[in-house]
């Protein structure tokens, strides 16, 4: 019952407020070119996609890691759709980088566009010189990157290996990592075939930042090790039941 509640509410909300997020869109583009008052309302439609259900309770730690007038590139373990909405508790202004896919999905997707998030194909040369040339068009803007290494959603709760690309975009612009961990989505997602688990604490850790300076000394693998490795020793402690399955991932 708690599911059917919960996405009726849901569409209800997102067939009202989306013409309005467009609106805003249509209004502020010809002057407004990193786009702050739709990522205001991305916020605004992000609280509301996870306060709909009052039984989610929402914890975020680390804020006084982030410096914000520097922009990063955000890393983060991903468990679930509903990180995405999560991520807007990171005090930032920030671009996506999502699987071409994500972009087909009615309203979710269109919002991905409206926001001037990043696309790409899975492989390829040329998919990997866009993400780059596209990455380093926003942080000369000051904005700020946001990609889960892990690719995709894990399937079964643990942190997966990590792909090199968000380490490529913080190597070649030199800019600092922010290593993110979210804990809570995956087991709501997985409940039952999304039974919407009650209660349940959906909690997102930001953690100290990785300099520039170590950036650039270490070399890609080192930085993917190093980023994983922080993000999964913190997990396994707001996860414990998943804490062995992911050491024996390493």
């Amino acid at each position: 019952m708690g599911t059917v509640l919960y996405f009726t509410f849901l569409c209800l909300f997102l067939l009202v407020y989306f013409p309005i997020f467009a609106l805003i869109w249509l209004i502020t583009l010809p002057f407004d070119k990193k786009r702050v008052a739709i990522d205001k309302a991305s916020f605004f439609l992000s609280m509301m996609i996870i306060r709909i259900c009052p039984a989610w309770k929402v914890e975020v730690r680390g804020k006084e890691f982030v410096d914000k007038s520097q922009n990063y590139v955000i890393t983060s373990n991903h468990q679930s759709m509903l990180d995405i909405p999560l991520m807007a508790h990171v005090p930032l202004n920030f671009r996506w980088v999502a699987k071409k896919e994500v972009y087909k999905m009615p309203i979710f997707g269109w919002v991905l566009r409206l926001r001037n998030d990043i696309a790409i194909e899975r492989g390829g040369l040329s998919s990997t010189k866009k993400l780059l040339k596209k990455s380093r068009e926003f942080l000369k803007m000051g904005l700020s990157i946001a990609i889960f290494p892990e690719g995709t959603r894990s399937r079964t709760g643990k942190i997966n290996s990590f792909k090199e690309g968000a380490f490529i975009i913080a190597k070649s612009s030199g800019t600092p990592i922010l290593p993110v961990v979210i804990d809570g989505t995956w087991v709501v997602s997985n409940h039952l075939g999304f039974g919407l688990k009650m209660p349940t604490r959906l909690r997102l850790t930001i953690l100290e930042p990785i300099p520039a300076s170590e950036v650039k000394r270490l070399s890609l693998k080192e930085l993917s090790d190093l980023t994983r490795s922080r993000i999964v020793s913190v997990y396994e402690h707001l996860a414990p039941d998943y804490a062995e399955t992911n050491k024996n991932s390493n």
